[in-house]
C-alpha cells in the first residue's frame, strides 16, 4: 500500500519529537481513578516525557483480554493496559512512527519488572492505522487516542480495526473532533494536516463510516472543547 504523503510527513514529526521530548506533559488525572493515576506514577521517565498529555481512556474489566493500542506512541497506554489486564492478558501497541516504538520496546523490561510479572504481557510494531498487519478477530478490545484524525483514509483505518476485532469486541477511541470541516485550500497543508485539524471527523461522518466499516452506532462518554 502506498502511503499518502501526509502520512509521511506525520511520521517524520512524531520520529523528531521522540528525539527531542523531554518534559513530563500533565496527565488527565480528574478523568482516572485512584488505581490508575497511581499506575501512571510508576511508568519510566523515558514513557512519561514522550507522553503528550492527550486524554487517557482506559476501560473497565480488562483482567485477561487481549488489547489493540493503535497509535500507541511510545507506549504509556500500553504499559498502563498491561498492568490492568494481568499476566494472563496481552496488549499490542503499534504506531507509525518507527522511533516512538523503539522507545517502547526499550522500556518492556523496566515495566514488566515494575508490575511484577515474570515475563512481558505486552509487544510493539511499527504500522499504519489505514491497514493493520495482524489476524483477523484477534483482539477483545482497541483502544486509540488521537490516531484517526491523522489518517487520510478513513474509511480503510475502521475496516481495518472491525477485522481484527473479536465478535462482540469494543473499541474506545478518543480523537479529534471538528464542528465543521476546514475551506478546501486547508486540505494540502502538511502541518495542518499533522496537527489533525484537516482530518478531524464531524460525528455524524464518524457515524456513518464506522456504521460503514460494521461498527454499531457510536455512543458519546466525554467531551472536551478546544480553547482559543
Amino acid at each position: 500500500m502506498a502511503e499518502s504523503r501526509f502520512t509521511v510527513a506525520i511520521r517524520a514529526q512524531y520520529n523528531d519529537h521522540n528525539d527531542k521530548c523531554d518534559i513530563i506533559a500533565r496527565k488527565n488525572s480528574e478523568d482516572l481513578t485512584p488505581e490508575q493515576n497511581a499506575i501512571f506514577d510508576q511508568l519510566s521517565d523515558e514513557i512519561k516525557k514522550r507522553y503528550y498529555g492527550a486524554g487517557l481512556i482506559i476501560p473497565e474489566n480488562l483482567e485477561g483480554k487481549r488489547v489493540l493500542d493503535i497509535g500507541c506512541g511510545s507506549g504509556s497506554l500500553v504499559f498502563i493496559l498491561s498492568k490492568l489486564v494481568g499476566p494472563t492478558g496481552y496488549v499490542v501497541g503499534m504506531d507509525i512512527s518507527d522511533k516512538l516504538i523503539e522507545t517502547a520496546k526499550s522500556q518492556i523490561e523496566y515495566h514488566q519488572k515494575a508490575w511484577g510479572y515474570s515475563k512481558p504481557n505486552c509487544e510493539f510494531s511499527v504500522g499504519n492505522a489505514e491497514k493493520l498487519d495482524f489476524e483477523p478477530d484477534s483482539f477483545d478490545l482497541i483502544v486509540s487516542n488521537g490516531v484517526y484524525c491523522l489518517c487520510p483514509d478513513k474509511k480503510g483505518s475502521f475496516q481495518s480495526a472491525y477485522s481484527v476485532l473479536k465478535e462482540g469486541g469494543q473499541f474506545y477511541l478518543s480523537d479529534v473532533y471538528a464542528e465543521r470541516q476546514l475551506p478546501a485550500e486547508y486540505h494540502d497543508n502538511e502541518f495542518l494536516w499533522s496537527c489533525g485539524a484537516v482530518g478531524a471527523m464531524k460525528w455524524d461522518h464518524l457515524a456513518l463510516i464506522t456504521k460503514e466499516a460494521g461498527f454499531t452506532t457510536p455512543y458519546l462518554r466525554q467531551v472536551g472543547q478546544a480553547k482559543h
